[in-house]
């Protein structure tokens, strides 16, 4: 009756180690427990803590029964034969006793432990305690716990278990054998699911079981979970396919090759890889934790930490391929991007992750020179100029006629950014020069305030999105004085002083101004007070208001 019991259970519950020789990928704590166990050295309390689905409790109850065990008197491995041994694995042992302290939070509870610890065994050697998500206990309950938990009865011990190890109080920390597992590696779930499908009668190929080992993430409980789910859903022939199916990732490159295009900026075909995706079904926050994965592997390459990668050679060596020219700072801005998109995503709206690419990529170039807006009449006023120093073969060429916006870097010598001139005789240069230079010169604060609206127009993606720049759009911000290469800004409010005044702001503004000035030009922030009534007053009567910085 028994078997047949078991023979129903899920595969986490049917297949639970019964030894510490079967805990799956957490070698560094089995053989310390072996030889605390075979030297008769085994501590009165444990703290396990590591991610879920890793052995934990099931090591607290391989604990509980070799500290039991009639056949090995406590010093090896548990016989799993002997009734105690039995009654430990079934449940019904009276001296292992486990507490769930998520649903047992208050300090009540743990006086209840309290007073019965001090009662002796009724069967075993040892009463055993196995607390698991022990971090849920509250302050007040831990406090309880921790005189008992320091100095028990020699004939108790606790194994304390929690996902959380942060939550914990030092003192409870500081008072057991702190054991930390860790998440297990691919290759060792993707054996421990062969060994299942080969007890399940169930064919698997090697990349199928792969897969699920990859979006287990190191929790071996995760992937038996979803082994039973493939099994129970298309039989014992387990492939990659009804894995992908079943996952919502039909195709598990589309990742890879939208990170790839992703590399080379183009986004058409990134937007067109996620529609595809979307079309065949797959699901899209496991599309972006793929596109996540891949970026992270290439960053973990490209810093040499290649080795704490789960992935085989052939993986590595195109991931090291696809990095190879791609710096690490453009790796960190597709990170943030995607990093936080998965609240956001559905399985039917694509928007999330396309204005995703769109921003990574625009994102990207950030280091774009700063562009310049020349005035309407001083760009008529060049380009006459050009055309009256140039004879018929003069090497002078318009590069853009109609926008006004020269991306160009700034040259040495006050050229206009959209006219470039080639090497000549200086005397046929010269006139161009005087021209522009004097054009330059004309620029007054007067003018500058007359265009400053124009000043941020047709502005690229990159530096529109600078938060100066929006601020200085959005009001409140106005020229005072402009002397001596210095450009005085008087700030309405003084959050506005504060927000703008960041370097980075600072900088692109600067190399704004200096552009559209043809000299370079610093920024001096003020905070503008607001006038009194006899300020306003004088205003009114054709008084004028000089300020300090202009004396």
């Amino acid at each position: 009756m028994d078997e047949m019991l078991k023979d129903k259970q899920v595969f986490y519950r049917k297949y639970r180690p019964q030894t510490l020789a079967e805990v799956v990928g957490q070698e560094h704590i089995t053989t310390t427990l072996l030889n605390a166990l075979a030297n008769d050295r085994t501590s009165h309390a444990y703290l396990f803590c590591g991610p879920r689905g890793t052995g934990k409790t099931s090591t607290g109850r391989i604990l509980a029964k070799a500290v039991n065990c009639l056949t090995n008197q406590g010093k090896g491995e548990p016989c799993n034969q002997c009734d105690m041994c039995r009654s430990i694995t079934n449940g019904s042992a009276l001296d292992v006793i486990e507490i769930d302290a998520a649903s047992h939070t208050g300090v009540d509870d743990i006086r209840e432990i309290i007073e019965k610890i001090n009662y002796s065994p009724a069967v075993a050697k040892y009463k055993v305690y196995i607390i698991d998500e022990v971090h849920m206990l509250s302050t007040a309950a831990s406090n309880a716990l921790l005189k008992t938990l320091e100095e028990p009865p020699p004939n108790v011990k606790f194994v304390l278990a929690t996902t959380e190890i942060h939550k914990l109080l030092p003192t409870i920390i500081s008072r057991c054998q702190r054991f930390d597992f860790k998440r297990i590696n691919n290759d060792a779930i993707v054996k421990q699911l062969h060994y299942i499908c080969d007890n399940e009668s169930a064919t698997a190929e090697d990349a199928a079981l792969r897969a699920i080992a990859n979006y287990s993430r190191g929790g071996l409980r995760d992937s038996e979970n979803l082994l039973q789910q493939v099994i129970s859903f298309y039989g014992n022939d387990v492939t990659l396919e009804n894995v992908r199916e079943l996952l919502g990732t039909s195709d598990g490159k589309y990742g890879t090759n939208i990170v790839k295009n992703l590399i080379a900026q183009n986004a058409k075909e990134c937007l067109e890889l996620i529609g595809e995706a979307q079309r065949d079904g797959s699901n899209l926050r496991q599309l972006n934790k793929d596109i996540v994965e891949t970026l992270r592997a290439i960053m973990l390459i490209k810093t040499g930490c290649a080795n704490s990668l789960d992935y085989g050679a052939d993986d590595i060596e195109e991931l090291t391929q696809m990095g190879k020219d791609l710096p690490l700072s453009k790796i960190v801005t597709y990170l943030k991007v995607f990093g936080k998109l998965d609240s956001q995503l559905t399985d039917d709206n694509t928007l999330p992750l396309e204005v995703s690419v769109i921003e990574a990529i625009a994102g990207s170039n950030e280091s774009e020179p700063v562009p310049v807006i020349k005035p309407a009449a001083e760009a008529k006023t060049v380009k006459s100029a050009a055309t009256k120093a140039a004879p018929a073969k003069a090497p002078v060429k318009e590069e853009r006629k109609a926008d006004p916006i020269a991306e160009a870097p700034k040259a040495e010598t006050a050229k206009p950014a959209h006219v470039k001139v080639e090497p000549a005789p200086a005397k046929k240069a010269e006139p161009v020069k005087e021209e522009v230079k004097s054009t330059g010169d004309k620029i007054s604060l007067e003018h500058l305030k007359a265009n400053w609206a124009s000043l941020f127009t047709n502005l690229p993606e990159n530096i529109r999105r600078n938060q100066g720049i929006t601020l200085l759009k959005s009001g409140g911000i106005t020229p005072i004085a402009l002397s001596n290469d210095t450009l005085t800004l008087s700030f309405k409010y003084p959050i506005h002083k504060d927000m703008f005044e960041n370097k980075d702001n600072i900088r692109v503004a600067e190399e704004l101004f200096s552009r559209y000035l043809n000299n370079d030009c610093k920024i001096k922030c003020i905070l503008q007070a607001e006038e009194d009534y006899l300020v306003k007053e004088a205003k009114k009567m054709g008084g004028q208001v000089i300020r300090q910085e202009e004396i």
